[in-house]
């Protein structure tokens, strides 16, 4: 099958993540993938990619510009005259304005769209513009996408008339055996890794852990990942007690091998789509605390029963469910199994990977 796949960019996030794992997957498994870029910066992409996938990007098709707006005419004919070119079985599109621009560039093409919410669209935050489009425009797609049962519920009063809703999880991108825990990890450490954005929250990490670190001197905070709270987040860990034992790391192109050798994983969003870096942790053994948002921790953790799920933006439960597990090494090891073996069970990438070949096959 000739897929195209669209997204925004191919810089450091859990979309763009997923979007590189899938099409490395579906080329390994003989299809014909053009993996395209449809922002108009033309950066390297953060991600392996397997070298039959075809990898454009839509800047470099621009000769002049009209404009910063991803709708802009200029980028909607260059795109469209992408599809012509390579008369694709299918085009899958992540995020809002790769969606938009898949669904405006194949009028009259009779190319199968398939896109892809890939936050929960109740609470993201976006222009109005952009809920409008999204909301009278999705109808044209054939087939929308989203990630958890919760969202899929939601679909009738955020878009008008979706022909097909299908619930497709997030792959885990490595197998069981693929990442082990290194025999010269020393010291204890609790991990945070995602963008530093305001619907992050990762304030709420520095100070739970700051709560308690004196409690444990021998443990240790690293935050992976970088964007515009990075400031405000050094900021307050200077003004805490335990600076010496919280590093910023920037981002990581070995997000695996960071997570792997983790003790405790920490997520404490406001809202998610599916968090990516909750699962992989799970897959990885490590014990997770996690903020029962919307929408995908309480999936993905089945209810709390793989990993601790905090009720939302309670501070004070946060800091006394790390310090238990910081203190408790067997609790800490037992929940970490359990965790790996619920999410492999269900969230293989051959699983998942099979799920979308199904939806291919639907629209043929």
């Amino acid at each position: 099958m000739n897929i195209m796949f669209l997204v925004s960019s191919l810089q450091f996030g859990g979309a763009e993540r997923v979007a590189t794992t899938l099409c490395n997957a579906w080329v390994k498994r003989g299809h014909q993938v053009t993996l395209v870029a449809t922002y108009a910066g033309v950066d390297p992409c953060f991600f392996t990619l397997e070298p039959a996938i075809e990898l454009k990007y839509l800047a470099n098709d621009l000769h002049c510009m009209f404009g910063k707006s991803t709708l802009s005419f200029a980028r909607l004919y260059k795109l469209r005259q992408m599809i012509r070119h390579a008369q694709p079985d299918v085009v899958v599109s992540f995020l809002p304005s790769a969606n938009i621009m898949a669904i405006l560039a194949t009028v009259g093409l009779r190319v199968p769209v398939i896109v892809s919410e890939r936050t929960d669209p109740e609470f993201f935050p976006q222009p109005l513009l952009w809920k409008k489009l999204c909301k009278y425009l999705y109808q044209y797609a054939d087939v929308l996408t989203v990630q958890t049962d919760a969202v899929a519920k939601k679909v009738p009063k955020l878009f008008n008339n979706i022909s097909q809703i299908r619930v497709v999880a997030n792959p885990l991108p490595f197998s069981r055996s693929e990442y082990r825990k290194s025999a010269l990890s020393i010291g204890k450490t609790v991990v945070s890794l995602g963008r530093l954005t305001a619907s992050k929250q990762t304030e709420h990490v520095i100070n739970a852990f700051a709560a308690v670190a004196e409690l444990f001197p021998d443990w240790q905070l690293n935050i992976y990942g970088d964007g515009p709270c990075r400031q405000n987040l050094e900021d307050l860990i200077r003004q805490s007690s335990c600076q010496s034992q919280i590093k910023l790391c920037g981002d990581t192109k070995e997000p695996w091998n960071k997570l792997v050798d983790a003790d405790i994983f920490m997520m404490t969003s406001c809202f998610e789509g599916f968090p990516n870096a909750l699962l992989e942790a799970l897959g990885l053994a490590v014990p997770a605390i996690v903020y029962d948002c919307p929408s995908g921790p309480a999936e993905i953790t089945e209810r709390g029963l793989i990993a601790r799920l905090v009720p939302l933006n309670e501070q004070s439960t946060l800091t006394e469910v790390l310090r238990e597990l910081m203190a408790n090494d067997d609790t800490r090891i037992q929940l970490g199994v359990v965790a790996e073996e619920a999410v492999h069970g269900k969230y293989n990438l051959e699983t998942v990977v099979l799920v979308w070949e199904e939806i291919f096959q639907s629209l043929q």
